[in-house]
């Protein structure tokens, strides 16, 4: 028969058991951070047109703040296992990338690389190599000042102005994406732009612009405009989520080195991402990332 201090005993092991040490919030957290904030710009991503530039804008803030945050936390990790779970130092930290979206990428790639040469598999690769890097480079532009401060500085005349951050994505990644649109949904998208102008055209003032600029004078551009863009975005959300999927198997890889005992412990960091470990079909289908 157990005693009163023997249940009491059992009871607190258990408790630690179920406790969270505290060294595992800050991953968590930022883990979580990195996932919410996927979700939201790619949700973003989705909607962003012509009209509501405003969803590009909250789509580049949200997915380079999760690269950012999900590429430092693979670093981090992977440093101290190369360091008898030392972690590397703030100073180190901020001297190696900064806000630098494109250092962390590569560093992200070369940590994969290194992996796989250590007998590690990965499931799933980049499923355009070429548009990731255009992807990258522009969330990179614009995760600096320069580009997040972008209508600000051109409006105070600043002697250092960046890329217009929307005319950068519909160059580099929209104009790369547009040269494969279905000449099925073109033709469709025409004969439905052409309908809307011999409804509306001759009773409508349209004073709008391109992504890049451009002038858009009539409700037969506007709305081909909109039709094209609105299948290019379906294609760059997609896209960007594959990016997210490439990457974040890099931190489950090494999560899944982390066992009891080992130098450095972890909770199970991959879980955070799990809608992302689908193959490209579940992809392509969701319809919203928020969970």
């Amino acid at each position: 028969m157990h005693s009163d201090s023997d249940r009491d005993e059992l009871l607190q092991a258990l408790a630690a058991v179920r406790t969270i040490p505290d060294s595992w919030k800050p991953f968590m957290r930022e883990a979580d951070l990195a996932r919410m904030c996927f979700a939201t710009g790619l949700n973003a991503l989705a909607k962003a047109n012509h009209m509501q530039g405003g969803y590009y804008n909250q789509a580049f803030f949200n997915i380079s703040i999760g690269l950012e945050r999900l590429l430092k936390l693979t670093f981090l990790i992977d440093f101290a296992f190369a360091n008898e779970g030392r972690f590397p130092s703030e100073d180190e930290l901020r001297k190696r990338f900064s806000h630098d979206l494109r250092k962390l990428y590569d560093e992200g790639r070369a940590i994969r690389a290194r992996l796989v040469a250590e007998g590690e598999t990965f499931h799933f690769d980049l499923v355009d190599a070429d548009l990731a890097d255009r992807i990258i480079d522009v969330l990179a532009d614009f995760a600096q000042s320069a580009g997040r401060y972008y209508n600000l500085d051109y409006l105070v005349g600043a002697s250092k102005l960046g890329r217009d951050p929307l005319e950068a994505w519909a160059t580099e990644v929209a104009g790369y994406l547009a040269t494969s649109y279905p000449e099925r949904r073109r033709a469709r998208d025409l004969a439905f732009a052409a309908d809307a102008d011999d409804l509306i055209g001759g009773w409508s003032a349209v004073m709008q612009q391109t992504e890049d600029g451009q002038h858009i004078g009539s409700v037969y551009d506007s709305v081909m405009h909109g039709r094209i863009g609105e299948w290019v975005q379906e294609q760059a959300t997609f896209h960007c989520a594959t990016m997210i999927r490439y990457l974040a198997e890099i931190l489950s890889v090494l999560n899944h080195r982390s066992k009891p005992g080992a130098v450095v412990e972890l909770p199970c960091l991959w879980e955070f991402f799990t809608i992302f470990h689908n193959d490209d079909r579940y992809l392509k289908g969701r319809k919203t990332f928020l969970l």
